[in-house]
């Protein structure tokens, strides 16, 4: 199965968010009834998969599924922490919502590093 983020409408802005994109996953994965399913993603793939597993919602908030049914997942090139060789494309209106999600310290970054614990456990384990 594939899933093609670029046929996700967006709400508000001029392509949809990390949020919005994890939604749409979420009925996809809803719709296997509750099988177990494995999962490589890509670039902003894999952040859309970290907003389906932890229930990353438009509004801020977080509603993870009991079960996300996630039997393995294979991250490639995924911006966990950010990507700065985006940078770069920022600097030209109009801004991409897209974009600005992969830039290191993004609120959605943070949010999808700490929704469970309150804390990044990265920054966390380099001052001990």
């Amino acid at each position: 199965m594939f899933f093609d983020n670029c046929g996700v409408r967006a709400s508000s802005f001029n392509r949809p968010t990390i949020e919005e994109l994890g939604q749409a996953l979420g009925v996809v994965v809803q719709s296997l009834g509750g099988a177990e399913w494995m999962s490589s993603s890509t670039c902003m793939g894999g952040l859309i998969l970290r907003a389906v597993s932890g229930g990353k919602q438009p509004n801020g908030g977080f509603r993870p599924p009991a079960n996300p049914g996630i039997r393995k997942a294979v991250f490639l090139a995924t911006p966990h922490f950010g990507a700065l060789a985006i940078a770069g494309m920022l600097t030209r209106p109009p801004l991409d919502v897209q974009l600005e999600a992969m830039l290191p310290g993004s609120p959605i970054l943070w949010d999808l590093a700490t929704w469970n614990q309150g804390f990044d456990d990265f920054a966390r384990s380099t001052r001990s």
